[in-house]
Order: C-alpha cells, then sequence, then structure tokens
C-alpha cells in the first residue's frame, strides 16, 4: 500500500473532504476520483465509486459493525481479515463529528489519510462501517 493523502479540507458547504478517495487511492497505488465533491449521499458516493472501479474488475464492499468502540471495530477487522492479510477501510464519526476514513490491517490503523482527524466514535446509528475492494471475477 503506498501512502497518499487527503487533499480537500471538509469545510461545507465550501468544499468536502475527500478521505474516502484517499483511502481507495492508497489502496489501489493509484489517483481515484473524489466522489463527495458535492456533498452527495453515501448512496450516490457508492455509485460513483462503482462507476469507476467496474472497468478495472473491482468493486468496493462495505457492511456495519455494530460494535460500540473503535478498539471493538479493530479487533473485528483484525478477526475478519486474520487469514488474508488484507488491508481494509474503516468509517466512523471523528472528533469534528463528521465521518471519516481509514486504512486498516489487522487490528491496527495502517493510515490515516488527513493528519489530525481522528474516528473516536460510531456513526448515529451506532455503527462503524468496513470496506473492502473486491475483485468482480
Amino acid at each position: 500500500m503506498r501512502k497518499i493523502f487527503s487533499t480537500v479540507e471538509h469545510n461545507p458547504p465550501h468544499t468536502y473532504g475527500d478521505c474516502f478517495r484517499a483511502c481507495i487511492a492508497s489502496l489501489l497505488e493509484t489517483d481515484a476520483p473524489h466522489v463527495l465533491h458535492d456533498n452527495c449521499d453515501a448512496d450516490r458516493q457508492r455509485q460513483r465509486i462503482d462507476v469507476w472501479l467496474a472497468p478495472r474488475g473491482l468493486a468496493f464492499v462495505e457492511f456495519p459493525l455494530a460494535v460500540p468502540t473503535l478498539k471493538e471495530a479493530l479487533k473485528f477487522g483484525g478477526t475478519f481479515t486474520q487469514f488474508s492479510g488484507i488491508h481494509y477501510m474503516l468509517s466512523g464519526r471523528s472528533h469534528r463529528d463528521t465521518g471519516h476514513y481509514i486504512v486498516c490491517r489487522g487490528s491496527q490503523a495502517a493510515h490515516n489519510p488527513t493528519p489530525g482527524i481522528k474516528i473516536v466514535k460510531p456513526f448515529a446509528d451506532g455503527v462503524f462501517w468496513m470496506g473492502i475492494i473486491a475483485d468482480r471475477l
């Protein structure tokens, strides 16, 4: 994995952060589009990244982790990926009360694309989200 950092600050309504883009780009070690530039919802974000990943034979798959703490989310991620050893993305709410993505491996954060921003809790619905890039074939 090549560590790629965010370039767009989360400052609504003027700009929307690109930590998601930076994580995808880090995992694929290539440039990736900024899919939140117009503050779209999560469904539209997923549609946009899917359009970009599909010709590459890849898909982004994400699922909720109903655990109360970041430590438990990382523990689950480590257990889920223990045999594959793959990197995965994890999202939750930051200390600024906005969503944030990081790249993890095992039960550890491997790359935070936005220094100074941390995931500190689950989203308002009580879940963190774990995402992987999967082969479509």
